[in-house]
């Protein structure tokens, strides 16, 4: 039985074979082999170093081993990662086009990987070029950051200082591949280090340095090394409580002290843990009396060995102080500390006299220590004083006279040099300015004269040592000249603005334009230019 089972299935196995023999063979002929296609990528470079607005042109060369298939190709230019906004993106197509030419990434300085990819659709073949670099110069390492009202809307502006050239960038913030919110109208320009960074562990370059834009909707940062914005940037952050919706933060001096619209002030100090805090103001008594006072102050920075701020009280016609990385109160100077110069008494209470200006000198070159500047007007005479005072380890009146300034009705700005003078020369100069003439006094001999006046129907709008910014190198070939901005009513908004940058002549005051690799330092399309500030690499 078992034998006639076997035998059955010999009988079935030659049956099968031979029948798939047989279909083999009358299927022959029926596939169709095509060769597939190889592409080799070439012309690719492994590194591209652009500018920030610099276009980018790579046209790989594409060798095919079978032609006439490119219909069904599609191209791909990828970057392994990169972030736009807040967000991170892995494998992302910048490109679909077969070349890249004249292409702006737009993107901020530092160094991206891409790849270039080749997929047949209709097979799902794909052909990848090696990885391949694209650098792009961080050229808002350092430089003049300035501030333009345009319609009463915020534009920013950078004049960059990049392997030692100096190149205009209207509208900065266009060329970041960044959203921002509604500036508003601008109000001031600061920036300083901070080591209280909205990014949690964040490096000296990722934040650890504040670039801060006020205007009357908020007070916004953008990150020191590229510009881009995050919400946790609005400075909020380092206030403790929430301001009323009336708040705007006016100025911020020297790192610590910020003027709000009520002209409160506030201080800041991270390393003390001293922060903003609503209600809490600086000018204020020990014992919580409030002082109303002049936006205009005269402070040291706040982490140095004199850090303090002088102000006036409005009310009482009387400066008031206060000393210290984290005291928030105030108080008046010692009446014991007033002298007579050439029989004028420098009264520091009560003086009777309307404050113009408020200035602090970190570093009197002739006292090493601070130094406070001020000019008062007598509301009766209407006569003009200056006076000055150290504000180091001790307080001591230096100077009190009388300033017979020119057309004095219609000074608009005062400003004065920092002194940490290169040459050693105490800097004896005050400048002034109307709406088209800007003045300087000396004040070692009261000589009074005219050295700057704007062009026919041109505004001057503010004027600025670059000394006077935060975290400016003292070695700066620039600490002691001084900018001022112009503008012209008869052009667009968005290119009526210039600035200048204005050597001072050293004994004499006079003022030259400054030039730099046989340039002149100045530059037009500016919209109203309302603040200037040197920004520094942010590890400095």
């Amino acid at each position: 039985m078992n034998q006639k089972y076997n035998f059955i299935k010999y009988i079935l196995c030659v049956v099968f074979s031979i029948s798939f023999c047989i279909s083999c063979y009358d299927d022959k002929g029926n596939y169709d082999y095509n060769d597939i296609n190889e592409i080799e990528i070439e012309g690719i470079e492994e590194e591209y170093s652009l500018r920030m607005e610099e276009l980018l042109t790579i046209k790989p060369i594409l060798k095919s081993s079978i032609q006439g298939n490119e219909a069904n190709y599609k191209y791909q230019w990828i970057f392994l990662s990169i972030q736009i906004d807040k967000k991170l993106y892995y494998n992302y197509t910048f490109s679909n086009d077969k070349y890249l030419e004249d292409v702006w990434l737009q993107l901020p300085g530092g160094s991206y990987t891409a790849y270039y990819k080749i997929t047949d659709t209709s097979t799902g073949i794909e052909w990848v070029s090696k990885n391949f670099k694209i650098s792009i110069s961080d050229e808002i390492a350092s430089g003049i950051l300035v501030l333009s009202d345009v319609n009463d809307k915020a534009r920013v502006d950078f004049i960059s200082y990049f392997n030692n050239e100096l190149t205009l960038k209207l509208d900065v913030l266009s060329i970041i591949n960044s959203e921002y919110p509604d500036f508003g109208k601008p109000l001031s320009l600061s920036c300083y280090s901070d080591n209280n960074s909205p990014k949690m562990g964040a490096t000296v370059e990722d934040g650890r340095y504040a670039v801060t834009i006020l205007t009357n909707t908020g007070a916004y940062r953008l990150h020191p090394g590229n510009f881009t914005y995050d919400p946790l940037y609005n400075l909020n952050y380092v206030f403790i409580g929430n301001p009323s919706d009336d708040f705007i933060a006016m100025r911020i001096a020297e790192g610590g002290y910020l003027i709000d619209n009520s002209n409160n002030v506030y201080l800041y100090n991270y390393t003390y843990s001293t922060y903003w805090t609503v209600g809490i103001y600086v000018n204020t008594t020990v014992d919580s009396k409030y002082i109303n006072v002049s936006p205009m102050i005269g402070a040291v920075t706040p982490t140095s060995s004199y850090g303090g701020i002088v102000m006036y009280d409005t009310d009482n016609k009387s400066f008031i102080y206060q000393r210290g990385s984290f005291i928030k109160y105030s108080s008046y100077f010692s009446t014991s500390l007033e002298q007579t110069f050439n029989e004028l008494e420098f009264k520091m209470n009560n003086t009777g006299k309307d404050l113009l200006y408020l200035f602090c000198r970190e570093t009197e070159a002739s006292v090493s220590m601070p130094k406070i500047y001020c000019i008062l007007k007598d509301p009766v005479t209407e006569e003009l004083f200056i006076g000055s005072f150290e504000f180091g380890n001790t307080i001591k009146q230096t100077m009190y006279a009388k300033i017979p300034l020119v057309d004095s009705e219609n000074i608009r700005e005062f400003a004065m040099g920092q002194n940490i003078s290169k040459t050693g020369n105490l800097n004896p100069f005050l400048y002034y300015r109307t709406d088209n003439k800007v003045y300087v006094y000396n004040i070692n001999d009261g000589d009074n004269k005219v050295v700057y006046t704007a062009p026919d129907n041109n505004i001057i709008t503010t004027m600025k040592f670059l000394g006077n910014s935060r975290n400016v190198s003292s070695s700066s070939e620039w600490l002691e000249d001084l900018m001022i901005a112009t503008y012209d009513p008869a052009k667009p908004a968005n290119s009526c603005g210039k600035l200048e940058v204005m050597k001072v002549t050293p004994l004499y005051g006079d003022l030259n334009i400054n030039e730099y690799n046989e340039e002149k330092m100045e530059w037009t399309g500016f919209g109203k230019i309302v603040d200037i500030e040197w920004k520094s690499r942010s590890n400095q």
